[in-house]
């Protein structure tokens, strides 16, 4: 690549590139903005509060959810990537052109397949072999994903 090929030096490019990230982050500080905001009413700014961010961290069910959500984000990372591990190594140092063909075919087989197709397919697998709902068919399902 060389300069002339350069998409900055084209014309515009930094007011097209203004506006584009203002499309999408004004938005998320609209919001942010009037998450501070003392009135219950969105529209009419009654002043700066944390009053909704305390009600809303002093509700159980909630906390109890972000909980939850850690602790199946904490034990899906780890897994998925000792079993990315794991696959990277059967890749690198597999002998057999066959296996590793297949292999790779599996590893990206979750890039081409759509996200709820996946999900329709472990939830089939897990009513099929009747494991229960909890946290490990959860963790299992999230794992799957990363």
């Amino acid at each position: 690549m060389n300069a002339d090929d350069d998409v900055r030096r084209y014309p515009g490019f930094g007011l097209f590139s203004a506006i584009f990230f203002a499309y999408l982050y004004l938005p998320i500080a609209v919001v942010v903005f009037y998450s501070f905001n003392a009135n219950r009413i969105v529209s009419n700014w009654g002043g700066f509060s944390l009053h909704w961010y305390a009600t809303a961290l002093s509700n159980a069910n909630l906390m109890t959810a972000v909980k939850t959500s850690l602790l199946v984000a904490a034990v899906a990372t780890v897994a998925s990537t000792l079993v990315a591990l794991m696959a990277a190594l059967v890749l690198v140092r597999g002998r057999d052109v066959r296996f590793r063909r297949i292999s790779e075919a599996v590893v990206n087989l979750p890039l081409l397949l759509p996200e709820i197709v996946v999900a329709v397919a472990v939830l089939i697998l897990f009513s099929e072999i009747g494991l229960a709902n909890g946290m490990v068919k959860l963790m299992i399902a999230h794992t799957t994903f990363c």
